[in-house]
């Protein structure tokens, strides 16, 4: 469910939409860059913002994170190429996480990234564009998106627009993220005009001005590279210390080592982020504080993608690793139901 169904304290003094507005847009330079791209998440993978500006107050624009919902659509513009790249669907709602955030726009020179709370949600089913649909090409119905907003803005107040005019130019707010009013969408064919069905029945729009799509993993390919390469740079970090390394990553232990009559177990991650945090199963919990007298903790991070190989990063090591309850967070339960407590029916009751 939702977890901040207070927009106001949040800093959205406007909370204008109804369920049939369920459009965002995220303005991003994500893909500026490779090193980029794998420390923030490629376009389509999540969104996140800090939760405070540096100064501690909340920012409207910083918080609509945090109202998306599991079907949501999210458009992404690219600030790299000057336009909307593809779609995403919102996958879950928006969570409390760390990330390293550096200030933008007009600041960006005076402060470095540093360590930050932030919304975060995320995506799924990202859709890409063969050819962005360009600010450009979004300025010849300039007038009919300004006039569209404005009206908007008469009947509802304060929009947290997609788009500004600035020196008589349409362009996108000096802004990471929009409410992307359905009438815009509408406008631009970017989505049929049936907005009254769940956003999973949306499909896109054929017509001569809209661009062809794809639609891509952006997760499973990169995440197994990952993977493979710290598995070995951890068998060969072991080997290296006398030990003999087997995979028995089908189990609980990424690697079991052997020397000297002796055993350990070792779990093994790898990312492509900032030493900060990583996930692990019930049962590798469980596993390692077990046997958290003969086992290891190898951390390979920052990790780069390059022809498809992992390169570089940086290997942490810890023996004898107990994964305490202060430093675990729960991000997903089991719900065991009783029929007992729920009134059933056949669902033929309803057709």
């Amino acid at each position: 469910m939702q977890i901040y169904d207070n927009p106001e304290e949040l800093g959205i003094k406007n909370y204008w939409w109804d369920e049939s507005e369920y459009f965002w847009l995220e303005i991003t330079n994500r893909d500026k860059s490779l090193e980029i791209s794998q420390r923030r998440g490629f376009i389509g993978d999540n969104i996140w913002i800090p939760q405070f500006q540096t100064n501690g107050n909340r920012n409207a624009y910083y918080s609509l994170v945090a109202m998306v919902k599991p079907g949501d659509v999210v458009f992404h513009y690219s600030k790299t190429k000057q336009g909307i790249v593809g779609y995403s669907k919102v996958q879950t709602y928006a969570y409390e996480d760390r990330d390293v955030w550096g200030a933008l726009g007009s600041y960006a020179s005076e402060s470095k990234p540093f360590l930050r709370e932030i919304f975060k949600a995320d995506l799924t089913d990202f859709t890409e564009y063969n050819e962005p649909l360009t600010i450009i090409q979004m300025r010849e119905n300039q007038s009919l998106i300004q006039d569209t907003l404005n009206s908007l803005q008469e009947e509802f107040g304060t929009l947290y627009a997609p788009f500004i005019v600035k020196n008589n130019q349409l362009e996108p707010p000096q802004a990471y993220f929009a409410k992307f009013p359905k009438d815009i969408v509408k406008l631009l064919g970017l989505f049929e005009d049936n907005f009254s069905e769940s956003s999973s029945k949306l499909t896109i729009k054929s017509s001569e001005n809209k661009k062809s799509k794809k639609k891509r993993n952006v997760d499973s390919k990169r995440k197994k590279i990952v993977e493979l390469y710290a598995m070995d740079l951890a068998t060969k970090y072991y080997e290296s210390l006398g030990w003999k390394v087997n995979d028995t990553s089908d189990g609980t232990y990424d690697l079991t080592c052997e020397k000297n009559e002796k055993i350990l177990y070792v779990e093994v991650k790898g990312t492509q982020g900032e030493f900060n945090k990583v996930n692990l199963t019930k049962n590798e919990v469980i596993g390692h504080r077990k046997n958290n007298n003969q086992n290891s903790l190898f951390i390979v991070s920052e990790i780069v993608i390059k022809e498809d190989k992992g390169t570089g990063g940086v290997c942490f090591v810890r023996f004898n690793w107990f994964p305490e309850d202060k430093d675990l967070e729960p991000t997903q339960y089991n719900y065991f139901l009783n029929d007992k407590d729920f009134k059933f029916f056949n669902s033929t009751v309803l057709f």
